[in-house]
């Protein structure tokens, strides 16, 4: 049902399918195993900058 769902309303144009490259696609970073540079670029997209994180204080430890 949700299959036949999707197909009418993209048929009816009320929703887009655009195309996108391969290497584009974000969902191929998480699945599969991507050159270098395209993991490189989509790690920048999804998570950021990460050289500067937040900085951390002392642990502190509840139980003794």
């Amino acid at each position: 049902m949700r299959k036949h769902f999707c197909r009418q309303h993209v048929e009816l144009g009320n929703v887009k399918t655009p195309f996108k490259k391969t290497a584009d696609m974000l969902a191929g970073f998480f699945s599969k195993q991507t050159p270098q540079p395209t993991h490189e670029r989509h790690c920048d997209n999804t998570f950021g900058d990460q050289a500067f994180g937040p900085a951390f204080g002392q642990i502190q430890h509840v139980f003794p």
